[in-house]
């Protein structure tokens, strides 16, 4: 019976000491405490916290982090080097258009410039036609031949009409002058044209009673039937031209 009473006492020896750990534990608590200092009481300086944290290693990065950094620096200089060709682009594109503005500009100026010497010269190139169609008919009545040619060489029409709405070849035969009718006719001077008071240059020879003149512009094609603006043909004031002269 004795080896029978021998865990009995055991387990009382083990619940004496887990007792007595206990106790000694609930007094020791207390005061194992540590001091906390005041200055971390709150948290800590924030000071404190970086120095901390540069203190503390940098966690080692895996493969795929590694690859994640070096794929992410690759792209945000891939992008800063399209952006930089970007920009540069919009430079060049501005300076072009810049370039473009200028010279179309410039060509407006011209064309401008061009449109006004234009106009100055077709103004001076009609006034000196004019001149000269004043100069034509007004020699042509003259009768001198050697003086209307050169005007006739220079552009002068030779069925122009002066101020006075009158021919080369009207005044011509008004003034009588025969050597100027016929080189006028030959060079196509129309012998029918109504001038002033829309008299025909037959009208005209007829009232002045050139008859040689008359006689040179009807086998030319001269119309005698051609009457004025006082309805008188040339044979009415060529009667009146005989009957005076009688």
């Amino acid at each position: 019976m004795a080896p029978k009473a021998k865990p009995r006492a055991s387990a009382q020896r083990s619940r004496s000491s887990s007792s007595q750990v206990t106790s000694i534990t609930r007094r020791a608590g207390p005061k194992s405490k540590s001091k906390v200092p005041a200055e971390n009481a709150g948290g800590g300086a924030p000071e404190n916290i970086w120095k901390d944290l540069q203190r503390s290693p940098t966690p080692e990065l895996s493969r795929e982090e590694e690859a994640a950094q070096r794929l992410q620096a690759a792209c945000r200089g891939w992008l800063a080097r399209l952006l930089e060709a970007r920009r540069d682009r919009e430079a060049e594109l501005a300076e072009v258009m810049h370039a473009a503005e200028k010279q179309s500009l410039r060509v407006e100026r011209q064309a401008e410039e061009l449109a006004l010497q234009h106009e100055a010269d077709r103004k001076r190139q009609k006034e000196e036609l004019e001149k000269n169609i004043e100069a034509f008919v007004l020699t042509a009545f003259d009768g001198d031949v050697q003086e209307v040619l050169p005007l006739l060489e220079a552009g002068v029409p030779i069925d122009s009409r002066s101020r006075r709405d009158n021919t080369a070849l009207s005044e011509a035969a008004c003034g009588g002058n025969s050597e100027m009718v016929r080189m006028l006719l030959q060079r196509r001077g129309n012998p029918n044209s109504r001038c002033e008071f829309l008299r025909t240059p037959i009208w005209r020879a007829a009232y002045r009673g050139h008859t040689a003149v008359v006689q040179m512009l009807l086998e030319s094609g001269g119309d005698p039937r051609i009457s004025s603006e006082c309805a008188e043909m040339p044979t009415d004031v060529a009667a009146e031209k005989e009957s005076e002269g009688t």
